[in-house]
């Protein structure tokens, strides 16, 4: 078992990508984390508006949103 730990306040979503290798979670510190499922790493940190609600990755992997609680939608492109 691996325990990831990063964030500063509670976790409300996870997602993993659909080729199982990045996990990202959205929390209400107002940032999404995202793991390397294979070492346990953290790779990057996303800032939001607010809590971050939900998480979602797109089919290939290259588009990251999420939401949070005032209704707010922020989409991230991969470079």
């Amino acid at each position: 078992m691996t325990i990831l730990t990063s964030h500063s306040d509670s976790v409300y979503s996870l997602t993993i990508s659909s080729d199982g290798q990045i996990l990202a979670s959205g929390s209400d510190d107002s940032t999404i984390k995202l793991w390397s499922i294979v070492t346990g790493e953290q790779i990057h940190t996303l800032s939001h508006f607010y809590a971050v609600l939900s998480v979602a990755f797109n089919s290939d992997r290259n588009w990251l949103a999420a939401g949070d609680y005032s209704g707010n939608i922020k989409i991230w492109r991969r470079s």
